[in-house]
């Protein structure tokens, strides 16, 4: 890395910082403690539970906080170096207007392969457990789930997809249950059951049949009108993750969801929005960073006021065109993957077309 790249990040750095606090503080007054409130007031949650919950939902907003930052951080630094004619100085020497920018598109690459890892390895386990402690506080009733899909894994690392017709909480039993075991991500059997029970540590399968995957297609392999296994997890926690939101899915099970729904010939759509959507959005950092580096360029001005208001406008732009291509994919007007990388698409045209017509 060379001295000029350097000495660019350290400029990225501070703001970038700085914008973090600030919209992650933001958007905490914003959402999350509003939320906290009526919990207190209407669901009497508890010091203990508040405290987790608000731990378990700040992943979600912090990830939003990265492309809003990375913005900032991009329009500040660069606008200080045009105000303070560094730019000047470093085009003199040699430096292209594009080379210039370099630095700062790979920091906002940097900040949302970051963001990516954040997003699939945390915000949705934390999604989750906070969507346990919300329906706990709500007294939402365990009842009666149909057409549960389920995703359980082994020490053994064996994966295994879980559908039940219907699974009922309170007499602990499960009707039309398939589960489709997986080794490397590829199916290799599994078992069938009319009907499962309760029963201990582990679950009474009735009238069934085990089966092997041969050429892509189940082979019978034993039938039995009693067996126990106990490798599935209790009907709480079936029912917990039957309840799961797309919000609370890893990537990974939002594929393996819709190939199920799909299969079944159910309505998958919700999450066929999400799964390209959760690529894309990381990427709103790079994109950022693409168009905020030039408008830095060209700003005389140090203020860190004209950076937050132009952060704001640009952002503000890009949710609501977000939002409203992805209300138009939910709808079944747009092709979910369009929905989810359009405004990328466009945003990050816009910054190269800027970047790179650029004068001295």
């Amino acid at each position: 890395m060379k001295i000029l790249d350097r000495y660019i990040l350290r400029e990225l750095a501070g703001p970038f910082l700085f914008g973090a606090a600030v919209f992650t503080l933001l958007l905490v007054a914003g959402f999350i403690l509003p939320k906290l409130t009526d919990l207190f007031t209407e669901a009497r949650l508890g010091i203990g539970d508040a405290l987790l919950l608000f731990v378990y939902l700040l992943p979600r907003y912090v990830v939003l906080t990265f492309a809003m930052a990375t913005l900032l951080g991009v329009l500040m630094a660069f606008g200080r170096l045009s105000a303070e004619s560094e730019m000047v100085a470093f085009h003199a020497a040699g430096a292209s207007l594009q080379r210039l920018a370099r630095p700062g598109v790979a920091f906002g690459l940097a900040i949302s392969l970051f963001a990516l890892v954040v997003g699939e390895a945390v915000v949705p386990q934390a999604n989750h457990a906070a969507e346990q402690i919300l329906n706990k506080a709500k007294g939402r009733p365990s009842g009666i789930e149909k057409n549960v899909v389920l995703f359980e894994k082994d020490a053994q690392g064996t994966e295994r997809t879980i559908y039940a017709a219907v699974l009922d909480l309170a007499a602990g039993t499960m009707e039309r249950v398939t589960i489709n075991e997986l080794k490397d991500s590829q199916p290799v059997g599994g078992i069938y059951a009319e009907k499962a029970r309760r029963n201990g540590e582990g679950w009474q399968l009735f009238d069934g049949y085990s089966f092997t995957i041969r050429g892509g297609l189940p082979v019978i392999s034993v039938s039995f009108d009693e067996q126990t296994i106990t490798y599935l997890s209790s009907p709480e926690v079936l029912v917990a993750q039957a309840r799961k939101k797309p919000i609370e899915m890893s990537y990974r099970e939002l594929k393996t969801h819709i190939t199920i729904l799909r299969g079944q010939e159910r309505d998958a759509s919700e999450f066929e929005v999400e799964l390209p959507r959760r690529l894309a959005l990381p990427f709103a950092s790079l994109v950022f960073a693409l168009i905020g580096t030039p408008l830095g360029m060209r700003s005389h001005r140090r203020s860190s006021s004209l950076g937050l208001a132009f952060t704001v406008l640009i952002v503000f732009f890009y949710y609501i065109v977000w939002n409203w291509l992805g209300v138009a994919a939910e709808n079944g007007a747009l092709a979910p993957a369009a929905a989810a990388w359009l405004p990328n698409i466009f945003f990050a045209a816009t910054g190269l077309i800027l970047i790179f017509t650029a004068r001295k």
